[in-house]
């Protein structure tokens, strides 16, 4: 319930964001002149880097990570088996994690469009997933064996709940591109851009972040049996 509020409170601010950015001077938007509008654009854009929304999701991953690694910490003390897996799984979510808050992302994109060449179009416009999706999957192969001993609740609940974050970074960001691409842009635009762009892209953060949130807690809900801690002195003899 908390982070599903969290995720209302910043759509709506995006929401007032993008009406305040369209009302602004064309260009304050583009140098950031103003303070006041440099504060509220910059930090609650959904689909701009270094912003609250992208702070969230920041920590986001790296809790699933950290809640990966305390799996494999656990299961590791008690002699039991799909350690590595964890500890994988834990490393891809970090490596999600980093990349949201440096955006490497970004830079593939670019090159994987130099790439492609004349078939940079439509839905490929954003390419970066192609090899990411290659990459990722290929690591995934590895974890399944580990995914179907799990009980069912956490074994869907994680499988789901990564659906929806590919749904959002990878489905709903093709077709952005696609809609980009077919309108001349290289990018959504800043300032005065179409509300079915607009729509498009706080789509894709909010479900990405609804991903998110979702995978938080069933790794919390199946991490929270297994921690045996005591806060209290043992009885005395």
């Amino acid at each position: 319930m908390i982070l599903g509020g969290v995720i209302l409170v910043l759509a709506l601010l995006h929401v007032v964001t993008v009406l305040l950015a369209n009302r602004a001077p064309s260009e304050s938007v583009v140098r950031y002149d103003i303070p006041i509008f440099r504060l509220r654009y910059r930090l609650l854009h959904l689909d701009r880097e270094m912003t609250v929304p992208t702070w969230f999701a920041v920590i986001l991953l790296a809790s699933c990570a950290g809640m990966a690694w305390a799996v494999a910490a656990i299961r590791r003390r008690l002699r039991q088996g799909d350690v590595r897996s964890w500890i994988i799984f834990g490393m891809i979510l970090a490596t999600l994690s980093i990349d949201e808050l440096v955006a490497i992302h970004e830079v593939l994109s670019s090159r994987v469009r130099v790439a492609l060449g004349e078939w940079a179009v439509g839905p490929l416009f954003y390419g970066w997933y192609l090899p990411v999706l290659a990459v990722f999957g290929g690591v995934g192969l590895i974890l399944i064996p580990a995914w179907r001993r799990l009980p069912g609740t956490t074994r869907w609940g994680i499988a789901g709940s990564l659906g929806v974050f590919l749904a959002g970074a990878v489905g709903v960001e093709a077709v952005t591109g696609w809609v980009v691409e077919s309108r001349g842009m290289d990018d959504p635009p800043v300032q005065g851009g179409s509300w079915d762009l607009v729509a498009l892209v706080m789509a894709e953060e909010l479900i990405e972040l609804i991903g998110l949130a979702a995978l938080t807690c069933v790794l919390f809900a199946y991490l929270r049996p297994q921690l045996r801690i005591d806060l209290m002195p043992p009885p005395a003899e």
